[in-house]
């Protein structure tokens, strides 16, 4: 068993999600080229059985990632069986499980997503994972794989395959074209291009031994640094460390005649020494090593949501001040003001009530005037009559007002 991340990681959620579910998809051969029919359109495959959804929700994963603000958005890849591991469905739900103490020590279930779907088509069991780069709670980004990352999820398979006796992919002894190598993402990559360029010069024979092998590589710009007689070593202009490239094929006797002879070779080495890689290794011990990664994840993760709890608690305690300070001062403020506000109206209305009362005496004819500490009413003799009038028994002073 072997756990493998992949390199995308950007953009929308449909595409690794879709990938992980679709019925239909791209056919490629045993060297992941793709397969392309008479007039060179890229051949279709239905997955038999279909992609079945272990854990996790598909339209939820696809959503958070949409919602992910960050360029990486995501991370996806896979746990990996042979066919001959043959792992039972708890010894499945036993990786998946422990992945996830690994991937997310630390954190809560509801601070991260993560969904799983198995993939049986090809004949081995695939467990695909993918999650959101995202922590859930805060917002925050979310990296399972940082840089460095190789070492905690290398040790995870080895006590995996080492509980369950299943194959180890990091096994020297065991025949296979290239040894497969743990290393970051970009160099994966890269290290398939190689590879596949390999296999295409092969098929068209242009690549038919050792020598015509380093004769490919210099003629396409790799420096070939080291030749040993199992592997040979090329730098990548794009990469300062060179690629070791180990196997059947590069072998030093290597000849397309004698593949089937080189590896029954690699096969007889491992049946004489039966050995392998993690006999040498004490089942505590890498119980031990893995649960080291996790602890130091743990701390990691706890660190970073105490390191953003501390950021935001100034911004958190001056907003509660600010409350506390509004609900003692506010009953002194909220009497000052309905108490302005009733001075106001009361000012208001006794501006309203001269002015009226002016209004009203101007358009009568009479011209109100205070003088001496007395009020008088000036009569327009033109239209008004000052007469004696009996009111309720009364004389009273009347003004008889002449309308034109």
């Amino acid at each position: 068993m072997i756990i493998s991340f992949f390199s995308s990681g950007t953009g929308g959620g449909a595409a690794p999600v879709d990938y992980l579910t679709a019925r239909e998809v791209l056919a490629y051969d045993e060297n992941r080229n793709l397969i392309r029919d008479d007039v060179g359109q890229p051949e279709i495959k239905v997955r038999d059985p279909l992609p079945e959804v272990l854990h996790g929700n598909p339209d939820q994963t696809r959503d958070l990632i949409d919602a992910s603000a960050n360029k990486w958005s995501y991370t996806a890849g896979v746990i990996s069986f042979v066919e001959a591991d043959q792992p039972s469905e708890d010894a499945q739900q036993e990786a998946v499980e422990l992945f996830e103490a690994l991937a997310f020590a630390g954190l809560e279930s509801d601070q991260y997503d993560c969904l799983w779907v198995r993939h049986v088509h090809e004949g081995n069991v695939e467990l695909h994972f993918c999650t959101p780069r995202l922590e859930l709670v805060t917002g925050r980004a979310l990296n399972i794989a940082p840089p460095g990352h190789e070492a905690a999820f290398g040790t995870l398979p080895d006590v995996l395959n080492k509980t369950h006796g299943w194959a180890d992919p990091m096994e020297p002894s065991l025949a296979r074209d290239f040894k497969l190598v743990r290393e970051s993402a970009d160099r994966a990559e890269a290290r398939q291009v190689i590879v596949s360029a390999l296999y295409d010069q092969i098929d068209a024979g242009l690549i038919i031994d050792r020598t015509s092998m380093v004769t490919f590589f210099e003629d396409t710009g790799f420096e070939v640094t080291r030749q040993a007689a199992k592997s040979i070593s090329v730098r990548d202009p794009e990469f300062s460390k060179p690629f070791k490239l180990e196997g059947v094929l590069t072998h030093e006797n290597w000849s397309q005649t004698r593949h089937a002879e080189i590896a029954a070779e690699y096969e007889a080495d491992a049946d004489a020494n039966r050995a392998t890689r993690l006999d040498g290794i004490s089942h505590d011990n890498l119980r031990a090593d893995l649960a080291d990664h996790v602890e130091r994840r743990a701390e990691y993760n706890e660190e970073r949501s105490a390191h953003f709890l501390f950021h935001n608690r100034n911004l958190f305690e001056e907003r509660i001040e600010l409350i506390k300070n509004w609900m003692t001062f506010s009953p002194w403020i909220i009497t000052g003001i309905i108490t302005a506000g009733i001075a106001l109206m009361m000012v208001a209305s006794w501006l309203w009530t001269v002015q009226l009362t002016r209004s009203e005496l101007t358009e009568l004819g009479l011209t109100r005037i205070d003088w001496e500490d007395a009020t008088w009413l000036v009569l327009d003799p033109t239209t008004t009559r000052v007469r004696t009038c009996t009111l309720g028994g009364r004389s009273v002073t009347c003004i008889k007002i002449e309308e034109d």
